[in-house]
């Protein structure tokens, strides 16, 4: 835990080389370190998860002018930083905070994630301008090109949204002697059109559904990782190292205790040894919450259904802070590194003690890869009889909503597999399953068990004895682990290790459970609009592309409408901002209400949604259902701030007539609602 100064954030080096390899080739790179006089390496530099000092920044940032030759690479070096090139953290963050305006009043904080020489101040924000304040703190130098690369940052912030870049005018530079650089910006509130349309087809103009959806692929590339490294040592100080991949800080500690040492393990990035030692003693000493820190800070319990282990620090200078989304990141990342933990200390126990099985100590390990709850479900049922000496094995999942069990997945019932696949359990059926789902304690059961539904259970399945292990994750009962013996092969391990056992094998599948669901939970957020929860841009589009295929394929029409709401913005000007939020999604559920189960709804951007059409009888069923949506949605909203009142305008497209490809139709239903608008609450057919 070397102490290094700790100005500014790698990426910035990252994209400087990134920019000079373009302009300029290997040779560029090499005159840029000779220019700047840098002495680091290019492989130090392009290190994201290092901070370096202002100076070399600003060395670097001049040098890429006299390489390239253009005077204005900083700008286009800063302008990077949000685009395709950066679909990490960051982005993420930013793109969940839900419009530019937000970003732009929240800038203090995201300048926090690549400078700690520089504040910036929103002045003024409104819904498409903006004025900030930018300067340099004292005993630093400000400088043109230092400027020209925080513009391009600040020009960029529309663009997660589908936007045109932001305009900004310049009034008054510090490095002209003003005492702050003072900036103006103005955005659009309405995409270009080939934005709007084209969530995925320009790498610039990624939507914040794909930003999301690239978090997901990077926690998962996180906890590969973790798994795959090699000692406990190992993986513990992985997990500081890469704690960037889940949130931008200028700082990272973890602290945990594990289960068979009495002394704590700490490990951090850009803590100086005795520091790091000591805000890690506190932390575990202080148990997380009560926990002050010397900046602003996130903290995340790094705990497994298995067991907690400690905690996970993130940490920016006082007065910056994190954005919104950030906490769930790093939160979601720490759970995801317990997993490793799991695998890393069970493997390290068993070297230590030498007596659990071989099959025991990967299972955790392929956990950790697994992608959905049947590959779950199968790479544990596989693994119990080997472990604990069982004839076969299931794993039953809870169904809430009807309560009862279901198998996911069977292993050797061999004749009974049919049979057993199709067994539900209702959670009422046998007093004991109420008391496990309560204590959750791991059971042994057999022929002569007073209970009928397992006696039952145990002579329909030719069994002798069962041990059914609950799987809980954060204390809620969602399944059962079952190993089960044949008539003539009773259990042979001791009752108590059978249980420990098997306990020990239902913590690590709860665990990977308890992950899956969480990514499962940021996927939903990367396809659906997190107000109404309608699918977003990408999603629709998908949707749209086999609807495509399907009118090909069956020669039957659908549709594609564009719907605006007329009057929305008088709502939010009268009512306020939470009324029109509450107004957008009552016209969610109204929508949804007029569809099919067919078909879909997605919510475009502010207060412009499509809708997708299938399998019509004829096309003009399609302007009847717009018609219909133009009724209902004209009736009257009675909201907790007021009664509301709006109409909506719609224009179609239909498949295969105006075209059979994504952004024809799509162009085609825009161009038609806008010929609706011009008469507000009507239908218009795209005329070409």
């Amino acid at each position: 835990m070397g102490a290094e100064v700790r100005e500014t954030a790698g990426i910035t080096f990252r994209l400087i080389i990134d920019y000079v390899r373009q302009h300029a080739g290997e040779r560029g790179v090499a005159a840029l370190l000779d220019q700047s006089r840098v002495s680091a390496t290019v492989d130090e530099l392009v290190d994201e998860g290092r901070w370096w000092p202002y100076r070399t920044r600003l060395a670097l940032l001049h040098a890429a002018v006299v390489v390239t030759g253009q005077p204005d690479a900083p700008w286009h070096i800063g302008s990077s930083v949000l685009r395709a090139n950066e679909p990490g953290p960051l982005r993420a963050a930013l793109a969940a905070l839900g419009s530019p305006k937000r970003v732009y009043q929240l800038a203090a904080r995201a300048n926090a994630k690549f400078s700690a020489v520089s504040t910036i101040v929103p002045v003024h924000v409104g819904d498409r301008t903006a004025r900030l304040t930018y300067r340099v703190l004292d005993d630093h130098p400000p400088d043109r090109a230092d400027c020209a690369y925080g513009r391009g940052i600040l020009s960029q912030v529309p663009v997660l949204f589908g936007l045109a870049p932001a305009r900004i005018i310049e009034h008054g530079c510090q490095a002209d002697g003003a005492p702050v650089c003072t900036y103006d910006l103005t955005w659009s509130r309405r995409a270009p059109l080939r934005t709007r349309l084209r969530p995925g087809g320009n790498p610039r103009l990624r939507s914040e559904a794909e930003a999301l959806r690239s978090r997901v692929v990077d926690l998962e590339r996180s906890v590969d990782d973790l798994v795959s490294a090699e000692g406990l040592e190992q993986v513990l100080a992985n997990i500081a190292d890469r704690a960037s991949s889940a949130v931008r800080a200028q700082r990272y500690l973890l602290a945990v205790r594990l289960p068979f040492e009495s002394h704590e393990r700490i490990h951090g990035q850009g803590f100086g040894s005795p520091e790091g030692t000591r805000v890690g003693q506190r932390l575990l000493a202080a148990g997380g919450q009560q926990f002050a820190a010397d900046g602003e800070a996130l903290l995340a319990p790094v705990a497994s259904a298995r067991r907690p282990y400690g905690w996970l620090l993130a940490e920016q200078p006082a007065g910056t802070g994190f954005l919104p989304a950030e906490r769930e990141h790093l939160e979601v990342y720490a759970r995801l590194a317990a997993t490793a933990l799991d695998a890393a200390t069970a493997l390290d126990e068993a070297q230590r003690r030498g007596a659990v099985s071989e099959s025991l100590l990967s299972l955790g390990l392929d956990l950790a890869h697994q992608r959905d709850e049947v590959g779950i479900a199968e790479r544990v049922v596989e693994a119990v009889p080997t472990v604990v000496g069982a004839s076969r094995s299931s794993l039953l999942l809870l169904d809430e909503e009807h309560d009862h069990l279901v198998v996911r997945a069977a292993h050797r019932f061999g004749v009974h597999r049919d049979a057993v696949g199709e067994l539900v359990v209702p959670m009422g059926a046998a007093e004991v399953f109420g008391q496990m789902r309560e204590d959750h304690r791991p059971r042994l059961f057999t022929r002569e068990d007073p209970e009928p539904f397992v006696r039952g259970i145990l002579e329909r399945f030719d069994g002798r004895a069962m041990v059914v292990s609950p799987l809980v994750v954060q204390q809620a009962f969602v399944g059962a682990l079952v190993a089960s013996w044949w008539v003539d092969d009773p259990p042979s391990p001791p009752e108590e290790q059978l249980l420990r056992t098997m306990g020990s094998i239902a913590e690590q599948a709860a665990t990977a459970l308890a992950n899956l669901r969480l990514l499962a939970r940021i996927r939903h957020q990367a396809t659906h609009d997190a107000l109404t929860g309608l699918a977003g841009r990408t999603l629709f589009r998908d949707r749209l592309e086999q609807a495509i295929r399907e009118v090909r394929r069956s020669g039957r029409p659908a549709a594609v409408a564009f719907l605006d709401l007329d009057r929305f913005k008088q709502v939010n000007d009268t009512l306020g901002h939470p009324a029109g939020d509450a107004l957008l999604v009552e016209v969610a559920g109204r929508l949804r209400g007029c569809l099919r189960e067919s078909d879909s709804v997605a919510r475009m951007s502010g207060d412009e949604f499509a809708l997708l059409l299938r399998d019509l009888d004829r096309s003009e069923a399609a302007v009847g259902t717009a018609e219909r949506v133009i009724e209902v949605l004209g009736a009257p909203y009675e909201l907790s701030a007021g009664a509301a009142s709006i109409s909506a305008s719609i224009g179609l497209a239909l498949l295969p007539e105006h075209g059979e490809d994504p952004e024809t139709l799509l162009h085609a239903a825009d161009e038609a609602m806008y010929a609706a608008k011009q008469q507000r609450g009507t239908v218009r057919i795209w005329s070409g």
